[in-house]
C-alpha cells in the first residue's frame, strides 16, 4: 500500500529562498484540504543556502524527506529520482524555484479520478522569449518523434508512481521530463494536459536556457528515437 496519499516532490538547485515559500504554502495548502501528505526535497548539490533552508524546514515539519547531492548531479539525474523515489498513491513535481504555484494542485485534485498523468500546459507562460522559442520547438520534436502530441512537456506533473512498474527512466538530461510522457504515453497510460498557472522566477535564476543544456538534452532526445527505430 502507498505510504501516504500525495508527495509533493521538488529539486532545488540554488533555490533556498523560493524553496521556503514553495514549502511553507505547500504546507498550508495541504493541510486545509485535509491530505495525507509529505514533502521531498532533492537538493541537487546547491552552493548556496538550499540545503539549510531544507534542513530548517524538515525540522519544523516532520513530513519532509530531504535527499542530498553532494556534487551537482544535473538535472537529469535529479528528475528521475523526482519521480521514481516517492512511494504515495499520487505524486506531485514542482520545481523548487516556484514558478508553478502549490494552488494548481486544488485543480488537479479535481480531475485525477480520471487520468494517471497530467502534464501541466502553461497557456500563459512568463518566460523571455528565448525560452518560448526553444520551448515550441522541442515539443514540436517531441510530438513528431513520439507521435503524441504535446504541448507543454517540460511542465509540472500529476502522476501515480504505480506508472512506474511498467516503465522505467533512464535517461541522463533534461530528456528525462520528455521520456516519462513518451513512454507512459506508449504503456496506453491515461495522460491528458490541463491548464496551470505559471509565474515569474522571484528569486535567482534558470539553467535551461543555457546552450549546454539545451544541445544535451535535443541530443539525448534524437539518440532516443534513433535506438527505437534500429
Amino acid at each position: 500500500m502507498p505510504e501516504k496519499f500525495l508527495t509533493i516532490s521538488i529539486p532545488a538547485y540554488n533555490d533556498s529562498k523560493s524553496l521556503l515559500k514553495l514549502v511553507t504554502e505547500a504546507q498550508l495548502l495541504c493541510n486545509e484540504l485535509k491530505l495525507d501528505f509529505d514533502v521531498l526535497i532533492i537538493n541537487d548539490g546547491s552552493y548556496d543556502d538550499t540545503l539549510k533552508v531544507a534542513n530548517e524546514l524538515a525540522l519544523k515539519y516532520n513530513n519532509i524527506r530531504i535527499i542530498n547531492h553532494e556534487k551537482n548531479l544535473g538535472f537529469g539525474e535529479t528528475l528521475k529520482e523526482v519521480f521514481m523515489v516517492p512511494k504515495a498513491e499520487w505524486v506531485l513535481f514542482l520545481p523548487g524555484d516556484n514558478q508553478f504555484p502549490v494552488s494548481n494542485l486544488t485543480d488537479l485534485l479535481e480531475i485525477k479520478d480520471n487520468y494517471d498523468y497530467i502534464l501541466g500546459f502553461r497557456k500563459f507562460r512568463k518566460d523571455l522569449y528565448h525560452r518560448l522559442i526553444y520551448s515550441r520547438l522541442y515539443n514540436t520534436m517531441v510530438s513528431l518523434l513520439s507521435g503524441h502530441k504535446v504541448k507543454d512537456v517540460n511542465s509540472i506533473v500529476f502522476f501515480r508512481p504505480s506508472i512506474f512498474n511498467t516503465i522505467k527512466l533512464t535517461g541522463n538530461t533534461a530528456f528525462v521530463h520528455a521520456e516519462f510522457f513518451i513512454k507512459a504515453s506508449n504503456a496506453n497510460f491515461r495522460i491528458t494536459e490541463f491548464e496551470v498557472v505559471h509565474q515569474e522566477r522571484e528569486f535567482g535564476f534558470g539553467s535551461g536556457g543555457n546552450p549546454r543544456v539545451i544541445a544535451g538534452t535535443i541530443g539525448e532526445l534524437l539518440l532516443f528515437f534513433l535506438k527505437k527505430w534500429r
